[in-house]
């Protein structure tokens, strides 16, 4: 997994890994919890992928909409 730059300084995100069809997002708590483009469509996983490499927004962004926030296809 890649280290989450966390440029906002607050995130409860500390790392992120992807391909081309998911992102698996780590937590400080050290849960990890896989999005995929099958449940969530293609331009939202594509923003949340832009978001982790940007390193801010990507934890404001999940949390914005309910459908992303509790979208996830697993928790590690």
């Amino acid at each position: 997994m890649m280290q989450y730059k966390n440029l906002g300084g607050d995130s409860p995100i500390s790392a992120y890994e992807y391909d081309a069809t998911s992102i698996r997002i780590q937590f400080n708590d050290g849960s990890i919890y896989e999005y995929t483009s099958t449940k969530l469509g293609e331009a939202v996983l594509r923003e949340m992928k832009r978001l982790a490499d940007v390193g801010q927004g990507l934890c404001s962004y999940i949390n914005s909409n309910r459908n992303i926030r509790f979208g996830y296809s697993k928790k590690i």
